[in-house]
């Protein structure tokens, strides 16, 4: 449907005369008349009827002016965003990943982009793996932070070189206290509190 055609049809349901809306758009009614008919062939619907000596618009003529506000919003919505894509881009980039060292080293970076963009801004999302890569499968999520041990083949990567060290919560009593390392070997045959996802770090 042609803008033109959808603007006349918004000046007739506010004016309410063909005659008017003519007036309004420096033409004459005949082509007014003529752009509302043009709208009905397209559509397949009539828009206007007649009461008494004048017309209204019919239900389809409503339903249409509704969405044509719309369209019309949509259309310079969009524009708007092109503008701002060259000059001034905004939106919100979504990181995903569990809590790693990793994010601080993001933070500087965050923070000129902010600087450079102010109409950008960030959400870090905390989960895990399984989360994390869903996110980014499903578009809610921009980029993911995960640890080496992940099969990231799928994705395009960028590494990062900081490095987590985990550590162990044991009694006082324990003959691992005072370990500077903890191997797999060491606590196979201990019953421990893990975290909901499954580790792939304990490879040792």
């Amino acid at each position: 449907m042609r803008l033109e055609l959808l603007e006349t049809l918004i000046l007739y349901s506010r004016l309410g005369t063909m005659d008017a809306v003519a007036r309004e758009s420096g033409c004459t009614t005949a082509a007014v008349v003529k752009r509302i008919q043009l709208l009905e062939e397209e559509v397949g619907q009539v828009l206007t009827r007649r009461l008494g000596r004048g017309r209204e618009l019919t239900e389809a003529g409503h339903h249409l002016v509704e969405r044509s506000y719309q369209i019309l919003n949509l259309m310079d919505t969009t524009v708007a965003e092109l503008h701002n894509l060259e000059d001034n881009p905004n939106g919100t980039i979504v990181i995903a990943g569990r809590e790693s060292s990793a994010l601080d080293g993001l933070a500087p970076v965050m923070s000129q982009v902010r600087a450079r963009y102010p109409g950008i801004t960030f959400q870090i999302t905390l989960s895990g793996r399984e989360a994390a890569t869903r996110m980014l499968t499903e578009g809610t999520a921009s980029f993911a932070v995960l640890d080496g041990s992940w099969d990231y083949s799928a994705w395009e990567t960028l590494p990062l070189v900081d490095e987590d060290r985990w550590g162990l919560l044991v009694r006082s009593d324990s003959d691992l206290v005072g370990r500077e390392r903890i191997c797999r070997a060491d606590i196979t045959q201990r019953s421990l509190i893990m975290p909901k996802e499954r580790s792939r770090e304990l490879g040792y």
